[in-house]
């Protein structure tokens, strides 16, 4: 039994499944970019959340056709959690800060503030999967 084809298998694998979760973060990105925009406000922006001390909790509020939302701003998947990221976004978010929302159009309920996407480390994602995966599967078929 060959332990070098079961690992770079294994690092094939690995490239292409990474390759599709970059993929699909990448275009659940630009579906957000495409929805409506409308104004909205900080309204409340603490170091830490009920949920993860290391994570803050940052609200937002928005109207659409005269109905006002409410929502907290939702890192993109992957965020590692730390007292510097949690410093920075409450900074970057302060109380009464206007900030662009997109919100669905069929679900005004959701919505993300612009800027809370992750900018160009999809790509990085795609292009590390894909680097992977060949480099497995070209040192599979040379037999390695």
């Amino acid at each position: 039994m060959n332990y070098y084809v079961i690992i770079l298998g294994l690092v094939t694998a690995g490239g292409l499944l990474t390759t599709v979760w970059g993929l699909r973060s990448w275009l659940q990105t630009r579906r957000i970019a495409r929805w409506p925009k409308t104004q909205g406000a900080i309204q409340s922006s603490t170091a830490q959340s009920m949920d993860d001390d290391l994570l803050p909790e940052i609200i937002y509020q928005y109207e659409v056709d005269g109905v006002q939302y409410s929502n907290k701003i939702e890192l993109p998947s992957g965020t590692l959690p730390s007292q510097e990221l949690s410093k920075r976004l409450i900074l970057t978010y302060p109380v009464g800060k206007k900030v662009e929302v997109h919100y669905d159009s069929e679900c005004h309920g959701s919505a993300q503030v612009e800027g809370t996407q992750g900018k160009g480390g999809d790509v990085f994602i795609i292009l590390f999967g894909l680097a992977s995966a060949l480099f497995g599967a070209l040192l599979i078929a040379q037999g390695i």
